[in-house]
């Protein structure tokens, strides 16, 4: 394998590494709101929905270089992410 080979593996594990991380806060926070919302009752629902949604717009691989090309496209992301970890 060449530098570049390993540099761009290094960063998939990184990247998804991060991914799963921001997954687990995420769902964290969402607790923790939850549990918030349960305790306030109903005068803070909208809080919570708010707090999710917000949340949720932050989650995510949003972008992944793939052949040294940054890419986008979430189809393209999934595609490059099922293909690596199949070829382990």
């Amino acid at each position: 394998m060449g530098d570049t080979d390993e540099r761009l593996l290094a960063e998939i594990d990184c990247t998804l590494r991060l991914n799963m991380t921001l997954t687990h806060h995420q769902a964290l926070s969402t607790q923790c709101n939850r549990l918030q919302w349960l305790q306030d009752g109903d005068r803070n629902s909208k809080f919570f929905h708010t707090m999710n949604r917000i949340r949720k717009t932050f989650s995510g691989l949003s972008s992944l270089l793939i052949n040294d090309v940054l890419s986008i496209d979430p189809e393209a992301i999934s595609d490059r992410v099922v293909t690596f970890f199949s070829e382990l």
